[in-house]
C-alpha cells in the first residue's frame, strides 16, 4: 500500500523539461538528459515538443504558466525568436543574440542561458584549437549556432572570421552584432558558393559547419578542398551520422570532429542550470552513444 502511495506520489511531482523546435524527431537529447536524471535521481522528464512556427507564441504562453516545466531547450528554428518571450537573458545570451536553454524560475518568470558556447569551447579545445591571436576561421551558416561559434571564436582570439552564408541578409546582421563586441576580430562576409569556399580555404585554421546540413540534409555545394592547408581543422556540428562535408574532410586528412561532444556539453551545462547539480557527464555522453547505435 505504501509502495502505491509512493508510486503515485512520484509521479505527481515528477517535473517536466523538454527540447523545443521544428522538425526534431531525429534529435537524441532526451536519452542523454533522462540519463542524467536517472543517475542523479532526480524525479523528472525530458522530451521533445516539436511545433510550427504559428503554434509558437501560444506554446510559450503556456509554457509560462505551466506548474511542473522547470525548464527547456530551444533549437531550430527558435533561438532567436524566443528572447522576446523571457523574462530576462543572461549577459553571454545578450552577446550572443541567441538562447538555447530556459529556466522557468517561477510561474511567468522565463530566464534564458546560451549553453551552446559551452559545447563549442569543449569541442575545440578537444580538436587542438588553443586561445591565440592569428587564427582565422569560416563559419558556414548564420543561424543561432552559427552565432554561438563566432562569439567563441572572439572569445578565443581569433583574428579574422569569414561569415558564409545563402541568405546575405543573415549572414551581414550576424556580422554587424559582432563587430562591435570584437573590434580587433576582423569579420567578413560572403554567399555560400564553392568559389567563395575555396579561396577562403587558402589561408584557413578552422572551417566550422553549421548549416541545415549538419542536421542530416545534404551539403548545399561541392566542397572543394584543394587549397586547404594541411594545419586546417573542421567542425561539423551535426551529429547523427558522417555527412558529406564531415566525410569529405576526413577522407583529405584533415583533422575533424562531428558534434556529438557539443550536444552532450551543452546538454550538461543545461541540465546544471534546471536542477543546481553537477551534471553527470559520463552517463550522458555513455547515452548518447547508445542512442545513436539504435537509431
Amino acid at each position: 500500500m505504501n509502495r502505491n502511495t509512493n508510486s503515485r506520489s512520484s509521479t505527481i511531482n515528477r517535473k517536466r523539461t523538454f527540447l523545443l523546435g521544428k522538425g526534431i524527431g531525429y534529435s537524441i537529447s532526451p536519452q542523454i538528459q533522462n540519463a542524467a536524471f536517472k543517475k542523479l535521481r532526480i524525479q523528472a522528464e525530458y522530451n521533445l515538443l516539436d511545433i510550427d512556427e504559428k503554434k509558437f507564441e501560444s506554446t510559450i504562453q503556456k509554457i509560462s504558466e505551466s506548474d511542473d516545466i522547470i525548464g527547456f531547450n530551444v533549437t531550430v528554428p527558435y533561438k532567436e525568436w524566443i528572447i522576446e518571450h523571457l523574462s530576462s537573458i543572461d549577459q553571454r545570451s545578450k552577446d550572443i543574440g541567441a538562447v538555447n536553454a530556459v529556466t522557468i524560475q517561477r510561474k511567468g518568470i522565463l530566464r534564458g542561458f546560451n549553453t551552446d558556447c559551452d559545447g563549442i569551447r569543449a569541442t575545440l579545445e578537444n580538436l587542438g584549437i588553443k586561445p591565440d591571436s592569428g587564427q582565422r576561421g569560416i563559419v558556414l551558416g548564420a543561424g543561432g549556432a552559427a552565432r554561438a561559434c563566432v562569439y567563441t571564436l572572439g572569445k578565443i582570439g581569433f583574428d579574422s572570421v569569414c561569415i558564409l552564408n545563402r541568405t546575405a541578409s543573415r549572414a551581414r546582421a550576424l556580422a554587424n552584432h559582432f563587430r562591435m563586441q570584437f573590434p580587433k576580430m576582423k569579420i567578413d562576409i560572403g554567399d555560400l558558393t564553392e568559389e567563395n569556399l575555396h579561396i577562403g580555404l587558402g589561408d584557413c585554421d578552422l572551417l566550422i559547419n553549421s548549416t541545415s546540413s549538419s542536421t542530416g540534409k545534404g551539403f548545399p555545394i561541392r566542397l572543394d578542398l584543394t587549397l586547404a592547408q594541411k594545419r586546417l581543422k573542421a567542425f561539423d556540428l551535426g551529429y547523427r551520422s558522417q555527412g558529406p562535408f564531415l566525410k569529405t574532410v576526413l577522407q583529405r586528412g584533415f583533422k575533424a570532429t562531428d558534434g556529438l561532444l557539443m550536444l552532450v556539453e551543452q546538454a550538461a551545462s543545461s541540465f546544471e542550470i534546471w536542477t543546481g547539480k553537477t551534471a553527470p557527464r559520463k552517463e550522458m555522453m555513455a547515452a548518447a552513444k547508445l542512442a545513436l547505435n539504435r537509431k
